[in-house]
C-alpha cells in the first residue's frame, strides 16, 4: 500500500522543503520508490533537481509535467519526471496561486482526491511512497494534499510562533475530517495523522536548548512529537551544494565522529516518520 506524506505548516522559513527533499532522498537510498509532488507556489523542491531540457518549452517546464494539471477543468493527470533512480517528480507550477479561484469553484474542490483514487492501482504498482511539499499556508491546495495523506509532517523551527502554529495545523486537519465527507455514507475522506519535527536547531544556543527542552516535555505526553533536526554543517552544505544528505554522508569522513552522530540521529527521526506512516 502506497503511503502518502504531506509537509505542512502555516509559516515560512522553517525548512519545509529541506525536510521533504531529504526524506524522499533517504527513502530512495533505502531502495524505496518515491514520487515527490511540489505544491509550493515557489517551487523550491523542483529547483533541487536538474531536469532535462526535453521537459521544457521556451524555458518553461511543460505544463503536463506540473501540478497545474491536477486542477484543470474536469481534472487531469500530470506526467511525472524521473529525476533520479527511485525518484519521480511532479514539478511545481509558479503560477499556482492564479488557479485558486477556479479550484475553489470546482466540483467539491477535491481534484487531488479524484486523481489519487482514479490512479490508485497504477500508483500502487509504481511507488512505495508519495511525499508532497506544500506552500506555507492552509489553502485549498493544502486541503487537497491533506485529503490524500496518511501522515502530515509538521516541521517547526526555534520560534515561539512556530509552536503556536502546531495546534492550528492539527485543528485544521480535524476540521477537514468533518467537512470533506462522502455525501451518502457521510464517511470522511480525511484520515491523516500528524507528526511534529523540530527543525534547524543549533547545538550551542540558549534558544535551541530551551526549544528542545520544551519539545521533549511535549513528547512525554504526545508521541506525535518525534524529535529535532540540528542545523549542522552538513545541512548547510547540502543546500549550498544542492546535494541531499544521503550524498553528503557518503562523502563524509568516517573519522568525524560528531558528523557521523549527526547522521545517525537524523536518520533515526526519519525512520520514526516512516514507521509511523507504516503503522497507520
Amino acid at each position: 500500500m502506497v503511503k502518502v506524506f504531506s509537509t505542512v505548516i502555516e509559516k515560512g522559513g522553517v525548512g519545509k522543503t529541506t525536510v521533504t527533499y531529504n526524506g524522499g532522498e533517504r527513502l530512495a537510498s533505502l531502495n524505496k520508490r518515491v514520487l515527490l509532488v511540489d505544491m509550493d507556489k515557489k517551487p523550491s523542491l523542483t529547483a533541487r533537481y536538474d531536469i532535462d531540457e526535453s521537459y521544457y518549452n521556451d524555458g518553461t517546464l511543460k505544463r503536463e509535467h506540473t501540478v497545474a494539471k491536477f486542477f484543470e477543468d474536469g481534472g487531469s493527470d500530470p506526467v511525472p519526471i524521473n529525476v533520479k533512480p527511485n525518484i519521480d517528480l511532479i514539478a511545481g507550477y509558479p503560477q499556482l496561486s492564479e488557479l485558486k479561484k477556479d479550484v475553489e469553484e470546482g466540483m467539491q474542490r477535491m481534484y487531488l482526491l479524484r486523481w489519487f483514487y482514479a490512479n490508485l492501482d497504477e500508483l500502487e504498482k509504481k511507488y512505495d511512497y508519495i511525499w508532497i511539499d506544500n506552500h506555507n499556508d492552509l489553502s485549498i491546495f493544502v486541503d487537497n494534499t491533506i485529503a490524500i495523506s496518511d501522515l502530515v509532517v509538521i516541521p517547526i523551527d526555534v520560534d515561539l510562533d512556530s509552536m503556536n502554529r502546531l495546534s492550528e495545523v492539527d485543528s485544521h486537519i480535524e476540521r477537514l475530517k468533518k467537512i470533506m465527507v462522502e455525501p451518502i455514507s457521510k464517511k470522511s475522506y480525511v484520515n491523516a495523522a500528524s507528526v511534529k519535527i523540530g527543525n534547524m536547531l543549533d547545538y550551542n544556543t540558549s534558544d535551541s536548548h530551551s526549544f528542545k527542552k520544551a519539545f521533549e516535555e511535549l513528547s512525554k505526553s504526545d508521541p506525535s512529537y518525534l524529535g529535532c533536526f540540528y542545523r549542522r554543517t552538513a545541512f548547510k552544505a547540502a543546500k549550498s551544494q544542492n546535494k541531499p544528505l544521503v550524498e553528503i554522508e557518503r562523502e563524509a569522513s568516517k573519522n568525524d565522529k560528531g558528523l557521523q552522530k549527526f547522521f545517525v540521529d537524523t536518520w533515526a527521526i526519519y525512520d520514526k516518520i516512516f514507521e509511523t506512516a507504516d503503522n497507520i
